[in-house]
């Protein structure tokens, strides 16, 4: 990872861990993300909507920085 990324996450001080079922709730929910002051997310892929949740969360919100996998 960049030292971007670890300054992004230090910052931050945590990076929400989610589990998407439904593509509909991934752009509302890293909105709320956001709006909360929370602007990492790591997306699991243990499920059928976890990487069209990436493509929409990435489009819609580009202030995101997305995790998917493990994160150190």
């Amino acid at each position: 990872m960049s030292k971007e990324v670890y300054e992004r996450i230090g910052r931050c001080g945590l990076v929400s861990t989610i589990v998407l079922d439904d593509v509909a709730n991934a752009v509302p929910l890293a909105k709320a993300l956001i709006a909360g002051g929370m602007d990492i997310m790591e997306l699991t892929l243990r499920t059928d909507a976890a990487y069209e949740s990436l493509k929409v969360i990435k489009k819609e919100v580009p202030e995101m920085l997305l995790g998917v996998g493990t994160v150190l």
